[in-house]
């Protein structure tokens, strides 16, 4: 039996997004001379993310607590969580494009010695923050489930306690 996501559009737009998106996330980086210094607690709660991330989706593409039928959807719900998630995907790319310089390991796991402040960063602190809380909520609008919900404000508590570590790392 097939899953029905497989032929629900939105549903392979969001997959096709999130592929393109940590694809582009992952081959941005250059290797340089220069390597910053890796943090346990900061691989700790990206590593958390991740986890929250993916029971996310698995609880977003799964009937199981749906809210759907509560909501009474209409289509301007899917036009904006497409506009959203896309939003949000672009929001990541750029801003890591202008951390470009830096390995996909030392993006996600450095300890941040210079705060950038250009492009995406001199309006918005963490971009990429941003832009992952954007795809989350363009998702949780496009499917509506209870355990998503709960997933998502389990990832943002984790991105916030990462958040607060790297801020903590900046101050130095």
């Amino acid at each position: 039996m097939v899953p029905a996501y497989i032929t629900d559009i939105p549903a392979l737009f969001l997959m096709g997004l999130w592929s393109i998106t940590w694809f582009f996330f992952i081959i941005l980086g250059r290797r340089s001379e220069r390597r910053l210094p890796l943090q346990q607690q900061l691989m700790r709660y990206s590593a958390a993310v991740f986890i929250a991330i993916t029971f996310f989706y698995w609880a977003t593409f799964s009937e199981t607590g749906s809210l759907a039928e509560y909501l009474g959807r209409s289509q301007l719900f899917n036009y904006a969580g497409i506009f959203l998630a896309a939003l949000g995907a672009i929001g990541m790319v750029l801003a890591r494009w202008e951390l470009r310089e830096l390995s996909v390991v030392e993006v996600v796991f450095a300890k941040c010695e210079v705060p950038v402040s250009t492009g995406l960063y001199r309006y918005v602190t963490h971009p990429m923050y941003l832009g992952l809380f954007l795809i989350l909520a363009g998702s949780f609008t496009l499917y509506p489930n209870s355990i998503a919900l709960f997933c998502m404000a389990l990832a943002w508590f984790f991105v916030e306690k990462k958040k607060e570590i790297e801020e903590a790392n900046r101050q130095i």
